[in-house]
């Protein structure tokens, strides 16, 4: 069984905000190495913004790192912008898409 962490502020692990610049790849790399060091196979990414991110920077960061990414995980844009799939209102919910 493949074990993947979230990263999440909580853990120490925060990714800025927004899209993934340089900063944002510094702090993405430093968890996949620590969270591949310590045994994780995957770093399931929190992301607020999934159409901004630096896909294959972060490709590069994770196979270099030797950990997968199973999972993006987008309810930032709910917590932050109050975006949602599953909202009543059609127009929020091809915001959310």
């Amino acid at each position: 069984m493949k074990i993947s962490m979230v990263a999440s502020s909580g853990l120490g692990y925060a990714l800025p905000r927004g899209s993934l610049e340089e900063v944002g790849l510094k702090a993405a790399e430093r968890a996949f190495r620590e969270l591949a060091e310590i045994g994780y196979d995957g770093v399931e990414l929190s992301i607020e913004e999934p159409g901004r991110t630096r896909a294959l920077e972060l490709k590069r960061i994770s196979e270099g790192c030797g950990v997968e990414v199973p999972a993006i995980g987008t309810g930032l844009l709910y917590a932050y912008k109050g975006l949602s799939l599953s909202d009543a209102n059609e127009s929020r919910r091809r915001k959310a898409v």
